[in-house]
């Protein structure tokens, strides 16, 4: 819809599809974590002004698990997308790249759930390893991080300008792992309006600017 909006009747929840193959669906629909392979990488993917996310994926980026995402030009008069110029984008930084990405370390990791008020920890550019508990707190039976898998959603529904993952925690627990998502930003789309009583300036309202759109 125009200006930002969603039809609530369109949104609904797309469950992933079931793999046919184990084998040839192998870093396909799903990832083999191993003890080489168990990276997950924080980042925060924003669309570019005048754009919106259409579509999530993740990714096996060497031997770490990645998030992308889909833009696609949108017209804020009549949120009309321009399918056609949809492009993917996601941050390709490994340890390895010219600018590497850093880990995030969990220190002394005990269950996650016997801590309550986890704060997110983590920054664009890092990634956590998925461990064991510490040895001495929970005889490393456990790993961690836990993935917090709660819904992610707007209460009512908006375009989206940006998908991200990341840690949580605090230091001596393995925290948790999850989503966040960000809101397109309508701010630069508003003008004050002045209006005017009598003379004398009453009050400042904020209406759209139609002539600065995409």
């Amino acid at each position: 819809m125009f200006v930002g909006g969603i039809k609530e009747e369109t949104r609904e929840w797309i469950s992933a599809k079931e793999p046919v193959n184990l084998d040839t669906a192998k870093d396909t629909d799903y990832m083999m974590m191993s003890y080489e392979q168990r990276a997950f990488d924080t980042d925060l993917l924003m669309a570019p002004e005048g754009h919106v996310v259409t579509g999530v994926k993740f990714r096996n980026l060497g031997g770490h698990i990645n998030l992308e995402v889909q833009v696609t030009p949108i017209k804020f008069t009549d949120g009309k997308l321009i399918p056609d110029r949809s492009t993917w984008i996601g941050n390709d930084n490994t340890p390895a790249t010219a600018e590497p990405r850093r880990q995030k370390l969990i220190q002394f990791p005990d269950v996650p759930t016997k801590y309550v008020g986890n704060e997110i920890d983590s920054r664009h550019n890092q990634f956590v390893l998925f461990d064991s508990t510490d040895d001495h707190k929970d005889i490393m039976q456990t790993t961690i991080p836990f993935i917090d898998a709660q819904p992610v959603t707007t209460t009512t529904g908006s375009w989206l300008s940006g998908v991200g993952l990341y840690h949580k925690g605090k230091i001596g627990y393995g925290g948790y792992v999850g989503a966040m998502i960000k809101t397109f930003d309508f701010s630069r789309h508003l003008l004050p309006d002045m209006k005017k009583r009598s003379g004398k300036l009453m009050k400042e309202a904020l209406k759209y600017d139609f002539e600065q759109l995409n």
